[in-house]
């Protein structure tokens, strides 16, 4: 077992993950030092299916569920089915297949800092709030668990939920700089994360 965890939550993404692979063996740090944990919440899609497009160098486990509160929390709703699952790692990331880590430099120095989360500020939907594609968690403390059984009523736009869960906690939240100048859109962010929706795009930049 490796100190920390990349745990990818999704429901039809597939090509996304192999790509998702290519890009984590890149990385050395990522190899050395991450177990990867694939939540997928369609039941169409089998163990074997998922095995076989995974190509990470490293150990992982596969959970395929029905349970599916919508796409909106789904991801939140992924983390509190599993947190338990987290326990023995020191943090744990939590992403989505098309959220493609390319360099490490700033996620190494972030994983040496204490906290209990690691989170983007982003102006969205007319206020600041986290973004939820990409943040950092501690397995000590999840603070979606009192809303497991009210996915459905809460607010629309999960990103401002998320901000406002961590600003009215007592939680050491860290905040990292992906955004200095606003939402990238479909490039790089400033962390060396890269969220594309565009898989073509994504076979240019690996050459595949």
């Amino acid at each position: 077992m490796n100190p920390y965890l990349l745990f990818l939550t999704f429901h039809r993404q597939y090509d996304e993950i192999f790509f998702n692979s290519l890009f984590f063996n890149k990385s050395n740090f990522l190899k050395s030092n991450f177990d990867v944990l694939l939540h997928c919440n369609n039941p169409a899609f089998t163990y074997d299916k998922i095995k076989n497009i995974s190509s990470f160098e490293t150990n992982v486990n596969i959970i395929i569920t029905n349970k599916n509160c919508g796409y909106r929390y789904g991801g939140p709703e992924a983390t509190t089915d599993t947190f338990q699952l987290f326990s023995n790692y020191k943090y744990v990331i939590q992403s989505h297949p098309d959220c493609y880590i390319t360099k490490t430099d700033d996620l190494e120095k972030t994983l040496e800092k204490t906290f209990d989360y690691a989170v983007s500020p982003v102006y969205h939907v007319n206020r600041m709030c986290y973004s939820t594609d990409f943040y950092i968690v501690s397995p000590k403390n999840n603070i979606f668990e009192q809303d497991k059984n009210n996915w459905n009523n809460l607010p629309e736009v999960p990103e401002h939920y998320f901000y406002d869960k961590l600003k009215s906690s007592n939680l050491l939240v860290e905040e990292i700089n992906r955004y200095e100048n606003g939402p990238p859109g479909r490039h790089i962010d400033n962390y060396g994360i890269w969220h594309e929706h565009d898989n073509n795009s994504v076979k240019n930049f690996l050459r595949i």
